[in-house]
């Protein structure tokens, strides 16, 4: 007779820590002095009425959250739709991160910059992670 297995619960979840580690890593270097983002190529952000202030505090909070939601899913696995939502939401920022760099240097200036390739792909492993969660919630709920 053949045994049936248990489908397994995503456990790896290094996309999900990558993603708000970067989150982190973008609102500290948005505290340093300086117009961080008028200096750069994300001007674009500036003209849509965000203030530098504004994003620091958008990504800091969502890649804190992130952080404690992945630190608890570590020890109690029943959050996937907290890890869900986190997944969602870095989704939600870095596809608008690529499309304000798409606009601010592709569209304005016709030069493809390296951060799309960064981004994008940011982007599509936090797609790929809300696949993930949604997997692991439909799992436990089972």
């Amino acid at each position: 007779m053949r045994q049936r297995t248990r489908p397994t619960t995503h456990a790896d979840r290094g996309l999900e820590w990558l993603s708000a580690i970067v989150m982190i890593g973008w609102a500290l270097v948005l505290m340093q002095p300086g117009d961080t983002i008028a200096a750069g190529n994300m001007h674009e952000l500036l003209r849509h009425g965000l203030s530098e202030s504004d994003i620091m505090l958008v990504f800091g909070l969502a890649g804190a959250a992130r952080v404690a939601a992945l630190f608890i899913n570590g020890r109690y696995p029943r959050t996937p739709i907290v890890r869900m939502i986190g997944a969602t939401a870095g989704f939600l920022l870095w596809t608008n991160i690529s499309l304000f760099l798409l606009a601010g240097t592709f569209m304005a200036d016709g030069v493809v910059t390296t951060g799309l390739a960064v981004y994008v792909p940011l982007a599509l492993a936090d797609l790929l992670s809300i696949y993930r969660a949604a997997f692991d919630a439909r799992y436990q709920r089972r």
